[in-house]
């Protein structure tokens, strides 16, 4: 529904991190669970946008601390902050599919007689 309907404005109990620089406007929208709702960006800069897509539906938590650093004054430009080293492997486009598999994964408990349970 969040790549359907993107937002400008945050639902209600969630948030949005932005930044206006000379660079341009980039915005994050999350949602009352932290799950990121948008990303937009606006300015002279190219981008491309399928490499910010696997942000969208995961938690603001996975994007290195996004919302408790620029809380903090410590993000001044959130694209160039989304561009860091550590956001490589959201922007593999197996990443979501990577993810799916290993939350299936870890709700189960796999014991040592060979029985899976379910969690």
């Amino acid at each position: 529904a969040a790549i359907a309907n993107p937002s400008l404005e945050a639902p209600l109990g969630g948030g949005r991190i932005a930044t206006l620089t000379e660079k341009g406007y980039c915005q994050v929208v999350f949602d009352e669970k932290s799950i990121v709702q948008s990303l937009v960006y606006a300015g002279p800069r190219p981008v491309n946008g399928n490499k910010y897509q696997g942000m969208v539906g995961i938690s603001i938590h996975y994007l290195n601390d996004l919302a408790n650093k620029h809380k903090h004054g410590l993000v001044h430009d959130v694209l160039d902050f989304l561009d860091g080293e550590w956001s490589q492997l959201y922007q593999h486009d197996g990443f979501g599919r990577l993810r799916s598999n290993l939350l299936k994964e870890v709700t189960r408990v796999y014991h040592d007689d060979g029985n899976i349970e379910k969690l």
